[in-house]
């Protein structure tokens, strides 16, 4: 949390955008997401709708809505997606990760606050 580095299956992807928490939700940049499941993702500045596609599975999800859908079913979720100051479309890692079959492992520092989120695809 807080660098631009992600770690999958014990490889360390570096992205142009911290994954961050906000609002008890984990974020990540969403083409670095894309980039790890190796899915194909869409953004429609008309709708700002968000589409990402891997294999038979698509998530649509529209920035700043609590609803998305997956293969066409409706699911909602605490944690819309956002656009960043740096203009990256930011989304809840948890719901995608999910999505996709992932296992999300914690890591805390010291403190008790999350040091790292790791991926097992």
């Amino acid at each position: 949390i807080g660098s631009a580095q992600i770690i999958v299956d014990n490889t360390v992807v570096k992205t142009d955008t911290a994954p961050l928490i906000q609002n008890g939700r984990t974020y990540v940049p969403l083409r670095a997401l894309s980039n790890i499941f190796d899915a194909a993702c869409e953004y429609n500045s008309d709708t700002q709708e968000i589409i990402i596609k891997k294999g038979n599975t698509m998530i649509a999800m529209p920035v700043g809505e609590n609803q998305f859908t997956i293969n066409g079913e409706n699911k909602s979720m605490d944690a819309p997606a956002y656009i960043n100051d740096s203009g990256r479309t930011m989304v809840p890692l948890r719901f995608i990760a999910n999505a996709f079959g992932a296992v999300i492992k914690l890591t805390y520092a010291e403190t008790g606050a999350v040091a790292d989120i790791m991926l097992q695809v």
